[in-house]
């Protein structure tokens, strides 16, 4: 599943629901966050809870030092895992 599209996917869920630096639409920035897209793709590939996700995202801001936007993570995390669960076609726990 770690196709160039996916790859994509995950990098845009991170720029608009997440983006905990406030990076939004600056096109100058928008691949910020792509050393954290080979864990979260290894994460993703082994059917992660929401929860899960959210804890590894929450760890991505402590290591950032951006703010901590925890409606945005979970909303984020929810996302991600909402995608690879439907190509995988199974639907997210905890919705």
């Amino acid at each position: 599943m770690k196709t160039p599209e996916c790859t994509r996917t995950v990098r845009d869920i991170l720029l608009r629901d997440w983006d905990p630096l406030g990076i939004g639409d600056n096109l100058s920035l928008t691949d910020e966050y792509d050393a954290y897209l080979p864990d979260l793709m290894r994460l993703l590939a082994c059917d992660p809870s929401v929860e899960q996700l959210a804890l590894h995202l929450e760890g991505i801001e402590a290591a950032l030092g951006g703010m901590s936007v925890s409606e945005r993570r979970l909303r984020a995390a929810w996302r991600l895992v909402e995608t690879f669960r439907r190509e995988k076609g199974r639907s997210p726990s905890g919705t």
